[in-house]
């Protein structure tokens, strides 16, 4: 179980670090980043968090600040595996070495 919880990991860490990534490209390239083939890439991977944040939003929140909404669903997320795996004994606890 904790190899499951490793690769569920991953893939919400590589959804961050793809966000994270998605909105620094964004801030370089200003207008210009419809033209680019890799802001386009980091959007199709992107798109359907933001589209969860698009709905749990109801709107409220403006269209340029759902990556942020985004981000903040991803760590809850990985906060919520963690506490869900950890809660079943499925993640092995780190035992500190002895002293001396």
């Amino acid at each position: 179980m904790f190899e499951l919880y490793n690769y569920l990991n991953w893939i919400l860490t590589f959804l961050m670090y793809n966000l994270i990534g998605q909105g620094l490209l964004a801030l370089l390239l200003r207008e210009n980043r419809g033209n680019n083939v890799i802001y386009k890439l980091m959007a199709a991977i992107s798109w359907p968090i933001i589209q969860l944040s698009r709905i749990i939003s109801f709107g409220i929140i403006h269209p340029a600040h759902l990556g942020f909404l985004g981000f903040f669903l991803l760590i809850v997320l990985r906060l919520g595996l963690y506490m869900f795996f950890s809660y079943h004994n499925w993640i092995p606890p780190i035992i500190a070495p002895a002293a001396g």
